[in-house]
């Protein structure tokens, strides 16, 4: 039996409950995702089903059960979470973080899709993705640099502490940018590092060493350095990549 089989198997005897009875049962998408339907796959996989339901179609449902209906499965192993919703809640989160959500979406396993109703959804919001990557990169560099130019700040008042937390930034938002000017989505911090590393450390080795680097517990004075080195290797590739070097340089111009 296919991973596939398995989860709409578990899905079916799941909407079969009495707790489901006022949904429009032909009338939903479901995907499930952070388990075997895809890439993540390991001893610490959870089920994480979302059903998504038109809002005529959810409506009475929601009356009874409230807007924010979720369940967990501590009984089956793996562990089992759902969580049912309007196709409004799809469209929130791709709205303010398309990035991460359209990943999400477009690596979840899709167990149904009644009308193509989700599929749309993700092909609008992909063509969204696709015609605003150049302020998406706009927004995340300058928000490296801010970030980095913080740290010179933090170095002078010798707070360590905070210098490493500004560091951990600059190596989160160099990799959204990684994905980005190679016209990806990226994940969630939990998975970013892992992801990025298995796509691009071969191609970009010296910036996953400086990134391991100043992952590492450093001094103050070391984090300064190392965020620098950083900063000059995103400005490498984002050239190679056919942006300008003196824009880059001159990033708090357009601020």
């Amino acid at each position: 039996m296919t991973a596939t089989d398995v989860h709409t198997r578990y899905l079916e005897r799941l909407l079969d409950q009495p707790d489901f009875d006022l949904l429009r049962k032909n009338r939903i998408s479901a995907i499930v995702n952070g388990s075997s339907a895809d890439s993540r796959v390991d001893s610490n996989s959870d089920w994480d089903y979302k059903i998504f339901v038109e809002e005529a179609d959810i409506r009475p449902f929601v009356e009874r059960h409230g807007e924010k209906f979720s369940l967990s499965d501590n009984t089956h192993d793996p562990k089992v979470f759902v969580m049912i919703r309007p196709f409004g809640y799809l469209e929130s989160e791709l709205e303010s973080t398309l990035a991460i959500t359209l990943w999400i979406c477009e690596k979840a396993k899709v167990l149904r899709d009644d009308g193509g109703s989700f599929q749309q959804r993700v092909s609008k919001y992909r063509a969204k993705f696709e015609s605003t990557l150049p302020e998406q990169l706009q927004h995340k560099y300058l928000k490296l640099r801010t970030r980095r130019h913080g740290i010179d700040g933090v170095v002078k008042r010798s707070d360590a502490l905070a210098a490493r937390m500004l560091a951990q930034d600059c190596i989160k938002i160099s990799l959204q940018i990684l994905h980005l000017v190679h016209g990806k989505t990226y994940p969630y911090p939990q998975w970013l590092y892992k992801v990025s590393a298995d796509e691009y450390s071969q191609s970009y080795s010296e910036t996953f060493g400086t990134i391991k680097a100043l992952g590492l517990e450093l001094e103050a004075s070391q984090i300064q350095a190392w965020s620098r080195k950083l900063v000059g290797n995103m400005i490498d590739i984002m050239v190679a990549k056919g942006f300008d070097r003196l824009r880059l340089e001159r990033w708090w111009e357009y601020i």
